[in-house]
């Protein structure tokens, strides 16, 4: 049985989302957990004070890996993305480095939720 997921809605430039009246808008289910895979996959460990484990650790567990090491970089990501409250399974999952930024990009990722679901999630702008 799936638990609804509640939380703030969010825009896609990390701003708190406000109906017309300024009242806060809020996510629910799909919306709300595809939310939180996304704000976990640009959260950098030790960001946040108060819970200094939280997000994923960018410099060293990824940015620090060779392109060819790019599947090990892949597992951390998805990692994350499975500790995702809600998400039951990854479906799809592609990625890519990108020389010209020395970055690794997140292309897409698809996954089943507990509310049965299949959601696509955005992770870059």
């Amino acid at each position: 049985m799936a638990v609804t997921i509640i939380s703030p809605s969010i825009q896609p430039h990390n701003d708190l989302h406000l109906d017309a009246t300024s009242n806060l808008v809020m996510a629910l289910d799909e919306v709300a957990i595809g939310q939180h895979i996304r704000q976990r996959l640009l959260f950098w460990k030790r960001e946040w004070f108060l819970d200094l484990d939280a997000g994923i650790d960018w410099r060293a567990d990824v940015f620090a890996l060779r392109p060819e090491q790019k599947e090990l970089a892949d597992a951390v990501i998805k990692l994350e993305i499975s500790k995702t409250p809600g998400v039951v399974e990854i479906e799809e999952y592609s990625s890519r480095y990108d020389r010209a930024s020395r970055g690794l990009i997140v292309e897409r990722v698809r996954v089943m939720t507990d509310t049965g679901q299949a959601l696509t999630v955005t992770v870059s702008g």
